[in-house]
């Protein structure tokens, strides 16, 4: 399957109380202008709805760049809550499936479902709905939030913001961890309506390693009180990758849990 944007490090660690109190005591710093510019944003994308909404289905058709030859193919990536997305998709005649599962990838084979490398899955959002992703990271007690400023993008106004899911171990990781998870957001400043994002998406052999990741949002529609992009471009590093088409959304359609356990 074309690997959509949706794209992406499962680590459990046991605290010592001393470092344990020392995570409590400090909250990450939220600078009141992108808190602002967020409330704002969420406000003009419905975000109030998404307390209503259980679980997601997204159905689209990937349609690959002109620089590169094949035919459209289409995948259904379906949500439950902020930590679990399964994508089925299917094209040139192949069909598969990946599951994001609260910090784990599972992929599927001829043979059955397979853990995959974990660097992009800890940090797995749901990019493809951005109303939904700003809502269940501002929920975070680790999230930081960082006015950039105001740019220009595509020949619009835009505020620029940086979110990141702040580390704190006490060891020499949290720099790395902190860097991996973050997240650059580009807001048009007469809609409020998100307009881009970037993130690192890291080597599944080298963690230390990420390129970036882009993608652009347009063509909103109302569904079920929510504004959806029904058209995504994604580059990586720098280089188009399938554009998403949405043919259709749906909530609160019930999926078994079963369905991100890859069984």
């Amino acid at each position: 399957m074309r690997r959509v944007r949706i794209v992406l490090v499962l680590f459990l660690f046991a605290f010592p109380l001393t470092a344990l109190a020392q995570q409590q005591a400090i909250a990450p710093a939220r600078d009141p202008q992108a808190m602002a510019v967020l409330n704002n944003t969420l406000t003009a994308m419905g975000g109030q709805n998404v307390t209503t909404i259980q679980d997601t289905v997204v159905q689209a058709t990937l349609i690959p760049p002109p620089s590169r030859a094949g035919t459209p193919g289409t995948v259904t990536i379906t949500t439950k809550g902020p930590n679990k997305l399964r994508l089925d998709g299917s094209g040139n005649g192949k069909n598969s499936a990946v599951i994001f599962n609260s910090g784990t990838e599972l992929r599927s084979k001829d043979s059955g479902w397979r853990l995959a490398p974990s660097a992009n899955s800890d940090h797995q959002r749901i990019e493809h709905l951005p109303v939904l992703m700003l809502t269940y990271e501002l929920t975070r007690s680790d999230l930081s939030a960082t006015y950039v400023g105001v740019e220009t993008l595509e020949g619009r106004s835009v505020h620029h913001l940086l979110l990141a899911r702040v580390s704190s171990l006490g060891n020499g990781l949290d720099q790395t961890f902190t860097r991996n998870s973050q997240l650059d957001i580009w807001v048009d400043a007469k809609t409020m309506l998100v307009s881009k994002v970037s993130f690192l998406y890291l080597s599944e052999t080298d963690w230390r390693i990420g390129l970036p990741m882009e993608i652009f949002y347009d063509d909103y529609r109302n569904v079920n009180g929510l504004l959806v992009p029904f058209h995504q471009k994604c580059l990586f590093d720098g280089q188009p990758l399938d554009d998403m088409q949405i043919t259709s959304f749906a909530v609160n359609q019930g999926p078994n849990d079963s369905k991100f356990e890859g069984r």
